[in-house]
């Protein structure tokens, strides 16, 4: 005797949820209501696939930057030790950097430091010393020398230029 198979049947369409239309009777079952669905749900297979892509090339370049950093702060370190055993205005200026980064990245970049130099009789520099926050170039204590030296040179040009420029008196005595 013979038998005959009944299709297998679903009840509902896996996407949408709707009704399934008649099986049939070879093949494998439907999962799918219609091929809109069908090719809906591949849609939907691979922008899941792409995604999971994506968060893993993000993860990856997340790693490379994290070790670009920590070998950057490792060398920064390097150079900072170095600075500090070599001593004097290389020692300054490097304290000086580190303490204006860490002010910096502190006030969210709207405060550094003075970035006054100071020096010694000889005209060589000392470094930087003045750890007065600022959202200038120098602070209001060295701007102030900066204006008064200003206006001394200014000053200075000025009356080298009219004794340059002889008047007309020392032109007739020089006759």
């Amino acid at each position: 005797m013979i038998r005959e198979r009944k299709p297998l049947k679903q009840s509902r369409c896996a996407l949408c949820k709707g009704p399934m239309p008649e099986p049939a009777w070879t093949g494998r079952p439907r999962i799918f209501c219609s091929d809109g669905c069908r090719d809906r749900a591949a849609a939907i297979r691979e922008a899941e696939r792409d995604r999971r892509e994506f968060e893993r090339y993000q993860a990856e370049q997340e790693a490379r930057r994290k070790a670009r950093d920590e070998e950057r702060a490792r060398r920064e370190e390097r150079e900072f030790q170095r600075a500090l055993e070599a001593g004097g205005a290389v020692a300054a200026n490097a304290r000086w950097e580190r303490l204006d980064r860490e002010t910096l990245d502190a006030t969210g970049s709207r405060y550094g430091l003075c970035q006054w130099e100071d020096e010694d009789g000889s005209g060589g520099f000392f470094g930087r010393r003045c750890t007065r926050r600022t959202a200038d170039v120098y602070c209001a204590k060295h701007s102030r020398v900066v204006d008064r030296e200003a206006a001394e040179y200014r000053r200075r040009k000025a009356q080298l230029q009219s004794d340059a420029t002889p008047s007309r008196a020392k032109n007739r005595l020089r006759r």
